[in-house]
């Protein structure tokens, strides 16, 4: 298109391999090889194809004009154009043309729809395209096609999606088709999806195999839910890397900020050697879980000296134990400090519970009872689940001096113990 707007008489597959040497030839030598007619006027030619064209063109003397490319008489032209268009000053043009050099290659017709959709059927003014040079790329074939095909993007408009990022104008409209079925069919919610807009500026293969990552990874799994948990997405290489160094230093509380976070942010989270979080991930979980507030999830867990040092994979898989084993999450709610305790523990203390000789003063009633196995079943049923949990809680931390270092007990085992805050 830019060929025949600057008056080549015949563009041939020849042409179109040479274009870079062909277009850096003096105008002078075009006319000869007769590529463009000799009388022509290629600045009036390619401003004669838009639609509402600039004041006339006119900076250098014919003679003058004759001895330079193709390409610097375009590139002129197409500043003017934009000079006038956008209201910019010729050094922020500078700026925007070299930071977005393949512009100089851009159609005058392309450019022209494209701004015009940009201002016209997005709202965006023309400080906004200033800001966002890259949008003079998007064909605006492709934004139209955005535009009648998708209504929303994570129950926001695709108008406000465009304006919060306006990255996500360039992504191909099939691209973003397949990549809000993708979230919808691994249940991301719409929140989440409103804090990363960004996704959908990556490939719809690229997003599908970074979900089915998310699931497959117990320390990314957790956080399915969260509001934020498309940043592991986008940043997924990144994440994933920081998580096996992490791993390697034995720290096992990296939360979703960590992971994603600028990396001064993760260097200066190394360095400290705290291997903690502020618990934020944990309540969101855990409010999702429970049904429960994350304010009052945060009040109950505060109560623990440490709870902000066990990592969330060993909450969730806690909490599936206890679920599985027919607690209710009223019940374990009532004992949420249950969770920052692994399953085995859990499990060890559970199923001995019955068999426990400091509770037959609890149970006088049941001395009498024929076998010892009906015996034990009759305690169980005896205690409410509720108190069955508050009992492993203190079975466990009876140990350690109720302490709260029993959250600890299989690290010290292996010797992995880390230091406490006191």
């Amino acid at each position: 298109m830019l060929l025949q707007e600057g008056g080549f008489s015949a563009i041939t597959a020849n042409i179109i391999v040479r274009y870079i040497t062909i277009t850096r030839k003096p105008l002078r030598l075009l006319k000869a090889y007769q590529y463009i007619p000799s009388q022509f006027d290629i600045p009036q030619s390619f401003l004669s194809y838009l639609n509402e064209p600039p004041p006339p063109f006119n900076p250098i003397s014919g003679d003058a004009l004759d001895d330079k490319s193709f390409v610097d008489i375009q590139v002129a032209v197409l500043r003017h154009y934009l000079c006038w268009r956008l209201e910019m000053q010729s050094a922020e043009l500078d700026v925007l043309m070299k930071t977005y050099s393949r512009l100089k290659n851009r159609s005058f017709r392309l450019v022209e729809e494209s701004l015009k959709i940009l201002e016209e059927k997005i709202g965006f003014s023309k400080e906004k395209i200033r800001r966002h040079g890259y949008l003079m790329h998007t064909h605006p074939g492709n934004t139209l096609d955005t535009l009648n095909r998708i209504k929303t993007i994570g129950g926001e408009s695709i108008i406000t999606v465009f304006h919060r990022y306006p990255k996500v104008i360039a992504s191909a409209t099939d691209t973003l088709i397949k990549t809000a079925q993708y979230l919808h069919d691994f249940g991301i919610p719409d929140a989440a999806i409103q804090k990363c807009p960004e996704l959908f500026t990556l490939g719809s293969d690229t997003v599908f195999q970074r979900l089915t990552v998310l699931q497959s990874v117990p320390e990314f799994s957790g956080l399915a839910k969260n509001p934020r948990v498309l940043r592991l997405v986008h940043y997924q290489r990144k994440a994933y890397s920081r998580l096996s160094f992490l791993q390697q230093l034995k720290m096992k509380c990296a939360s979703l900020h960590i992971l994603s976070s600028p990396q001064a942010h993760f260097d200066r989270y190394v360095r400290e050697g705290s291997d903690r979080t502020r618990g934020v991930d944990m309540t969101k979980f855990l409010s999702l879980e429970l049904d429960a507030s994350e304010v009052k999830i945060r009040k109950l867990l505060a109560r623990h000296p440490y709870w902000c040092h066990v990592p969330l994979v060993t909450v969730r898989d806690t909490l599936d134990f206890l679920l599985n084993r027919g607690f209710t999450k009223c019940h374990i709610l009532f004992n949420i400090h249950a969770l920052l305790y692994s399953r085995n523990q859990l499990k060890k203390e559970l199923d001995s519970l019955s068999s426990c000789c400091e509770l037959n003063m609890c149970f006088p009633a049941l001395k009498e009872t024929a076998t010892v196995e009906a015996e034990h079943q009759r305690k169980i049923d005896y205690l409410p689940p509720e108190r069955r949990l508050a009992l492993c809680l203190y079975f466990i931390e009876r140990n350690f001096y109720f302490t709260g270092d029993g959250i600890w007990a299989d690290s010290i085992v292996s010797g992995l113990a880390p230091a406490s805050d006191t």
